[in-house]
Order: C-alpha cells, then sequence, then structure tokens
C-alpha cells in the first residue's frame, strides 16, 4: 500500500473544534462504478497535515483504518472490511474513522461519491472532497479524491457502503453512468410509408415492435441475447421486396440475435393510396423508468417499444377548400407494476386521453413510472394440505409448501386462489384484509403483507419431514422448480418439506433426493447455485434431505 500525504490547508479551520465521538464496530463496503477506471485504498499510515486557525502552525494527524483495496469497475480485491477502533489525533479529541482514496487511472477522473447507510456526514469534518495529494516516494502531485467516512454509535449497526464514481476525463456524471438497464439492447426498425410506393407493417416477437402501415420508424429496447423474430406484412396492392441491414433476403420473416444494438430495414414495392401531405407524429417513452402501450389508429408503441413515428395527412387545399390536418387521439395503458405519470408535448399534458391536430410535425413524450415493491407472503395454516396460486403469477405454493414469499408492486391488485388438496377441506383466509372461505381473496398491497390460508383434513405425513428452503438472489430473474416446488419469476423464497431419513439400518431409508432446476428469464445469465450436494447440469441443483437444507439460486442480469 502507497504512503500518501493529503493537503487538507482549505479544511483545516473545520477540523479544530470536532465533537466527542464514541468508537463503534461495524463494515464498511466500497464499490467501484461508471465508465471510467481507478482503484479506491484505504490502509493504516495515512497521514494528513492540518493547517490550525490564522496558519499559526500545521500537526501531522495519524488516521488508522482497516485495509481496503479495490479496483474497478467492476470492483475486484478485498471491497468490504470491519471497522475498527483505530485513533486519529486532533487536539484532545479522538474520532474513529476510515479514510478512502480515490486514485484515477490514466484517462479517467472521480466525479463524485456516495455514502449510503450510516449518518456519516453529521460532523461537518467528515465528507468526501477532491484535493491533490504527494505520493512521498516519487513526490509526484496527483489528482485524487478522499473520503472520510465517522464510524457513529449513532445508529446500532453503523454499516456503510461508499461507492466511487470512476468516468471518463471531460465527462460529466450523467454523461458517465448507465441511463437504464444493462441487459437490453435496442433495436431499430425503418421502412416506407405514406408515399405512392409500396406499404407494409413489420411486428416483433417477442413483442416491442408494432410498425404498422404508416409507420415509419420503430424503436424498442429487447433482452440482451433473446432473439427477436421480424414478421412482414404487406398492404393491399403492395409486395415485401426485402430486409436490409442486420437481416438479408425476402423471406416473410427475420430472426436478429440482439447480441449488440441493431438496426433492420423493410422495404416494400408496389403502389398504395399516398397520405397527402404526409407529416411525422413521434411518440416516446423519453426518461421513463416503467412500462407501458400508447395506441392510436395507424400507431402502436407497446411496452417494450420506446419510440415510433407514423405518418398523418397535414394541412391540405386551399382556402375555401382547405382540410385541417388529422386528429390522432392518443391513449395510453401502464404495464403491471408501472403507473402512467402523464404527457408532455404538443400541447398535451396530465394523464387522459392526448389529442394532436397535425398541422406540422409533432412530438409526444408518454411517461411511464416504476411503482414501489413490497413484499407478499403466502403462509399455510391447519391439519390439512392444499395449494395457493395466484394472478399475476407471483405464488405458486403447491401442497408440500409451507410458505413462499414474492415481490409485488405496490397498489397492484394480487389475486390469490386456494385449491384442497385430495379429501381435504379449505377453512378460511386470514390476514392481509383477506377473510372468509372463499375460492379467490384479493389483495393490494400498500406495504409487506403476509395472507394465511388454512386447510382441514387427514393428509397423509411425510416421513420425518424436513425443509428445503429455496432463496433467489441477484439483479436478474429466473424461476426454479423441483417436485413439490415452485419459485416463479417474482417468488423471491419458497419452503417446502421432504422426507428425511427414516427406519433403523439395515432397513434405512435415506432422505429424499431432491433435484432443482432453473430457467433463466430474458436478460438474464444462466443460474449460479450455492448449498447444493452436487450439479447433474449447470441448471441444475441436487440436494438429499438428510437434515434440513438451504439453497440459494441467483440469477444475475447479463452485462
Amino acid at each position: 500500500m502507497r504512503r500518501l500525504t493529503i493537503l487538507l490547508a482549505a479544511l483545516g479551520a473545520l477540523l479544530l473544534v470536532p465533537a466527542a465521538q464514541a468508537l463503534a464496530t461495524g463494515t464498511v463496503t466500497v464499490k467501484i462504478i461508471g465508465d471510467g477506471s481507478g482503484e479506491v485504498s484505504s490502509a493504516e499510515g495515512l497521514h494528513a497535515y492540518v493547517q490550525e486557525e490564522n496558519n499559526v502552525e500545521k500537526e501531522e494527524v495519524f488516521i488508522g483504518t482497516p485495509a481496503i483495496e479495490c479496483s474497478g469497475p467492476p470492483a475486484a480485491g478485498t471491497c468490504t472490511n470491519e471497522m475498527e477502533e483505530e485513533e486519529a489525533q486532533i487536539g484532545a479529541e479522538e474520532p474513529s474513522a476510515v479514510a478512502l482514496i480515490a486514485i484515477p487511472n490514466a484517462g479517467s477522473q472521480v466525479v463524485n461519491w456516495t455514502v449510503e447507510g450510516t449518518n456519516a456526514f453529521t460532523h461537518y469534518y467528515f465528507g468526501c472532497f477532491s484535493r491533490a495529494f504527494v505520493e512521498e516516494a516519487e513526490q509526484e502531485s496527483v489528482r485524487a479524491s478522499w473520503c472520510l467516512v465517522p464510524e457513529l454509535a449513532a445508529e446500532p449497526n453503523p454499516n456503510v457502503v461508499v461507492t466511487a464514481i470512476f468516468c471518463l476525463e471531460g465527462e460529466t456524471e450523467e454523461e458517465c453512468l448507465p441511463s437504464g438497464p444493462t441487459n437490453r439492447r435496442i433495436l431499430t426498425i425503418t421502412k416506407s410509408a405514406g408515399g405512392s410506393g409500396g406499404t407494409g407493417s413489420v411486428s416483433s416477437k417477442p413483442k416491442g415492435i408494432n410498425c404498422g402501415a404508416a409507420c415509419n420508424k420503430a424503436v424498442a429496447s429487447m433482452y440482451k441475447n433473446t432473439p427477436v423474430l421480424l414478421k412482414e406484412k404487406p398492404s393491399t396492392g403492395s409486395t415485401f421486396v426485402e430486409w436490409t441491414g442486420a437481416c438479408s433476403g425476402s423471406t416473410e420473416t427475420c430472426t436478429v440475435p440482439m447480441a449488440e444494438a441493431e438496426s433492420v430495414g423493410a422495404v416494400f414495392g408496389g403502389t398504395s393510396k399516398a397520405i397527402l401531405n404526409p407529416q411525422p407524429l413521434t411518440v416516446s417513452k423519453g426518461e421513463s423508468t416503467g412500462y407501458g402501450t400508447v395506441k392510436a389508429a395507424g400507431l402502436a408503441c407497446e411496452a417494450e417499444c420506446s419510440e415510433t413515428t407514423a405518418l398523418y395527412q397535414g394541412p391540405t387545399g386551399v382556402a375555401p377548400k382547405n382540410k385541417p390536418g388529422k386528429t390522432v387521439e392518443l391513449k395510453a395503458t401502464a404495464a403491471f407494476g408501472s403507473e402512467f405519470s402523464g404527457w408532455s408535448g404538443s400541447g398535451c399534458s396530465g394523464t387522459g386521453t392526448c389529442l394532436v391536430t397535425m398541422e406540422e410535425a409533432k412530438s409526444v413524450t408518454a411517461t411511464f413510472t416504476a411503482k414501489p415493491t413490497t413484499t407478499l407472503t403466502v403462509n399455510k395454516g391447519g391439519a390439512g394440505t392444499g395449494a395457493v396460486s395466484s394472478k399475476p403469477k407471483a405464488i405458486n405454493c403447491g401442497t408440500t409448501c409451507t410458505t413462499q414469499d414474492a415481490t409485488v408492486p405496490t397498489g397492484e391488485a394480487v389475486i390469490l386462489k386456494e385449491k384442497p388438496g385430495n379429501e381435504m377441506t379449505f377453512t378460511g383466509w386470514s390476514g392481509g384484509g383477506c377473510s372468509g372461505t372463499g375460492e379467490t381473496c384479493t389483495v393490494s398491497l400498500s406495504e409487506a403483507t403476509s395472507v394465511t390460508a388454512s386447510f382441514s383434513g387427514s393428509p397423509k405425513a411425510i416421513l420425518n419431514a424436513q425443509k428445503l428452503t429455496l432463496t433467489k438472489a441477484g439483479s436478474g430473474y429466473g424461476t426454479v422448480k423441483a417436485a413439490g416446488l415452485t419459485c416463479e419469476v417474482l417468488c423471491t423464497s419458497t419452503v417446502s418439506l421432504y422426507q428425511g431419513p427414516t427406519g433403523i439400518a439395515p432397513k434405512n431409508k435415506p432422505g429424499k433426493t431432491v433435484i432443482l432446476k432453473a430457467l433463466s428469464a430474458p436478460g438474464s445469465k444462466t443460474v449460479e447455485w450455492t448449498g447444493c450436494l452436487s450439479n447433474p447440469s449447470p441448471t441444475e441443483c441436487s440436494v438429499t434431505m438428510e437434515a434440513a437444507e438451504e439453497v440459494t439460486a441467483t440469477f444475475n442480469e447479463l452485462p
């Protein structure tokens, strides 16, 4: 670890009157993000020269810190460590702190820090700053940034997550940070529309592109490495000529692999009725964090669509026989987990219908906002057995499942449905506003909620029943299934019972062997398992229920 000297003269006056601090324990975690690169380090032996009031004298300060060394992005090395009770002598006080130094690589810069997890900057002499420092061995001045994070006893678990943002030289923070999911790639479709030549439509599977006869451009955000099937359909009197760009040939369909951003052209020939004085209407989703659909006559921008342009008749003729441009009525519908926040552009606002008169080219933005999420927990009660499922898919707790958690958007209605096991009886709902013995119960969550479904009866006992707990982790999504266990995309954890070891040697019987199978959702990597006895294949996990077992399936987004 290099020995660093930091010049803090500009902050010297602030360091003179620190409040007394109580020592605390916890952890500090360092993250590095951005399209630049560098390292964040912290180690014992850091010195700072503090200029006192009126420039009277300088005092050397020793700051002891736990060793942390991270380089990235992506982060590597030891990026998490426990805080220790070190001392920094500033006057008569003894605050305990973690001092982090961010050093950019050539061509990069440190643009900002973020600190989460504690009231890190309650006292004014702590914070993150950009200063020049001198490496003593070479006496070389390097532009760096440092962050002094205190250990405070004000919180019971003073755990701190510090993120250093490295960007390329000359970039702003907004320019260098990713603006959306990293597992999506842009697909752009262009084609002829509105003239006297041939016209037609192009659609996609999975949904995202729906470019009708009057549409001349459609843009969609599709999952990386999930092939997109494009299909053309010529209008009456027209023929399809060829695909261009990422596709070629004149076949009805074209498959785009979507490893990267792709552009495809669709060329139609023949004759079609021309649109008089065609004017383009562009509808985009802007900076939406959520998803939704925008439709009008001749225009459709589905959930994965980010922008589309369609042509409409503009003003024609001469007074008194002139004809105004066509009035287009746009309607927005939010997808599950999102809400429509409103229109902007071309005189549209609010959340109702947007009317646009095509006197000239127009642009409208529809903004959809993702709803926050919370946890829905379903438990089983009573001596009987039965299953509970949900619509939309989130909960699928079979007869041997005892509890299941799912992450669902707040405010969305989730319909739970019970199904008793053979010769069992459903005896009622409880919790989450559910009650009675009806087949279904609708839950609309504003906060974490638990619902219990109770069954009566005398089911066949599971011998020496052992719990298998499956937990899903990671930034991506996927489904995990086994005999007696299903954890769909929104499910985050589930517990099911299986037969444990029974009998006495030589007639003993081992615990049941359970093979879990994972299917990654579009845009997610192959599963990573922990807690398995073996892996019959990369997507499978085998456990033998000699005792209670815990397995984690981690799905991460594709980079």
